[in-house]
């Protein structure tokens, strides 16, 4: 029966036929093509931005490895490994695919891992550069970052002058 379907089908095309309208081939297989969904401008995947996130967090880590406070220094390096895992996750997704394309959500998780673990080392990091009498490696980064530059990539990037 397929069979016989597919041969009255290619006898239409072969020989300019037509088929009723309610089985036009325009009804039968949409020619519309699925669009992704659209990405707010400022959500666009940014690998500088990500690398400048990592960055400050390896400064703030830097901070508190030479500081006397292990629980700080755990959950800042327990978040720079979540957002390592997620960008891993994300080669690897691309990596897998035909073409690889890179699954937009997956880039976008591991740039929120990266500007959280900023955010917690920074938090861990500020009071010991502030209260150090004698600046600390990565205290002059700690310093610098403003809460405002710690919003996304894009202001991360903004803020460093990239």
């Amino acid at each position: 029966m397929l069979g016989a379907s597919c041969g009255i089908a290619g006898m239409l095309v072969v020989t300019h036929g037509s088929l009723p309208s309610r089985l036009s081939p325009a009804r039968l297989w949409s020619t519309t093509s699925i669009a992704a969904p659209a990405i707010e401008a400022n959500r666009a995947p940014d690998a500088l931005g990500a690398s400048l996130a990592r960055s400050t967090a390896e400064a703030g880590q830097r901070v508190l490895r030479a500081a006397a406070t292990p629980a700080g220094r755990a959950a800042c390096e327990v978040a720079i490994a979540d957002a390592d895992s997620a960008a891993y996750r994300a080669a690897q997704d691309a990596r897998g695919r035909q073409g690889n394309p890179q699954d937009v959500q997956l880039v976008l998780t591991a740039e929120d891992g990266y500007l959280a673990a900023a955010r917690l080392c920074l938090r861990e990091a500020r009071p010991i550069c502030q209260a150090a009498p004698r600046r600390t490696d990565g205290c002059d980064q700690v310093v610098g970052v403003t809460e405002a530059e710690l919003v996304s990539t894009r202001a991360l990037r903004a803020g460093r002058g990239n």
